[in-house]
């Protein structure tokens, strides 16, 4: 006789899940990753990965020739935990990580920027070619501003943002429990000593807006912002909640593991979470703002040299200052802008998240009138 076996109760929101698939489907090219975390234990909200099949063509209808033939075009490729892209400006987090903490950039203390960096051998120019003025850094990150990091940047020095993308667990992988995750790659001074090459200025320009050697998995961009949102703590990434058997009885039950933190003080925690605050209310990634949440987010465009531009957004959510519910990446591959083409996606599934502290609640039942106790007209008291 069967036997019913147990089951298992995944961590993912399906509301946020069809969010995320749907948005992506939607996407300028269809291709890339949506990888949400809830920022207090590290488990799986939602996880996409495009382009991407249905398992349910694995349950032949046809010949078995034709689901062989269907099985060698599959696209088995897991975008979230394979794809090693160069973060662009999200990078910008962990490269604000660094001037913030080594004491040498004043985060009022403002940069002139005219669209362009004269590095003497090479201009490196600002992705606004007409140029940002002169900002400080909650401008500059909300902003972008590629001058204001490729001043400071040098002025924190690149060994201490290579600390700080170690830190950050770049070059590492998360952990989840899936096969062949891939580690990135961490870009520095001490990385290409190792293999016994030489380190020139435009190596340090471009390590801080985070292009050059750095590369990271969506899986990787979620747990950054993860960390920004809940304070620095990175956790094992998990999927699975619970397994029940069918008399009840509790076989497994996931509880957060932390695996490393970032310690950063609380004036820089404040000050990068101003920036991230500022990036969304009016900077390059208005496209994310929800009413009724607070949202962190930073945007990115990685350059390509097989094609157009990447685009990146991660973020974070809370409502009324309560903890983050919710951490969020998105990569558009070729989606060239991460404002435009990354940034509503990762609106589309904070939205799913929070759907339910969204609810606008229902007013309080009137109070039944009272009693009056006057006599009626006409009718003596």
């Amino acid at each position: 006789k069967w036997v019913p076996g147990a089951d298992i109760f995944l961590t993912i929101d399906s509301k946020a899940q069809a969010a995320a698939e749907e948005g992506l489907q939607k996407s300028a090219t269809g291709k890339g990753a949506v990888v949400a975390l809830d920022p207090r234990t590290g488990a799986v909200l939602a996880f996409v990965s495009m382009p991407d099949y249905d398992p349910n063509m694995f349950v032949m209808s046809g010949s078995e020739k034709e689901g062989l033939e269907a099985g060698k075009i599959l696209p088995e490729f897991n975008v979230a935990l394979q794809g090693t892209y160069p973060p662009g400006s999200i990078y910008k987090i962990v490269t604000s990580a660094a001037l913030l903490e080594g004491g040498r950039v004043r985060p009022d203390e403002k940069v002139h920027c005219p669209g362009f960096y004269d590095a003497g051998s090479r201009v490196f120019k600002c992705w606004d070619k007409k140029g940002h003025g002169n900002v400080a850094f909650i401008e500059g990150l909300a902003r972008s501003c590629d001058v204001y990091y490729y001043v400071n940047g040098q002025r924190a020095g690149p060994l201490a943002i290579e600390k700080y993308s170690r830190a950050f667990r770049l070059g590492v992988p998360t952990g989840i429990a899936l096969p062949d995750e891939r580690s990135g790659n961490v870009f520095g001074p001490s990385a290409r000593a190792a293999k016994k090459s030489y380190w020139f200025i435009g190596d340090t320009l471009n390590l801080a807006i985070g292009q050059g050697e750095t590369l990271m998995t969506p899986m990787q961009a979620a747990g950054m912002i993860a960390a920004v949102a809940n304070g620095g703590i990175f956790h094992r990434p998990y999927y699975v909640d619970r397994i029940v058997r069918s008399d009840g009885q509790q076989l497994l039950k996931n509880k957060p593991e932390e695996v490393s933190r970032v310690k950063l003080k609380d004036s820089t925690w404040a000050l990068i979470r101003a920036g991230l605050g500022s990036v969304v209310s009016e900077g390059t990634g208005q496209a994310a703002k929800l009413s009724g949440v607070e949202i962190y987010g930073k945007t990115g465009t990685a350059q390509n040299p097989h094609g157009k531009d990447h685009a990146w957004f991660v973020a974070y959510a809370s409502i009324a200052g309560q903890p983050s519910k919710v951490a969020v990446a998105v990569l558009v591959e070729h989606g060239e802008h991460g404002a435009s083409a990354a940034a509503p996606i990762a609106r589309s599934v904070i939205e799913a998240v929070l759907r339910a502290d969204l609810k606008p609640k229902a007013p309080p039942a009137a109070a039944p009138a009272e009693k009056s106790t006057a006599a009626p007209a006409g009718v003596a008291a």
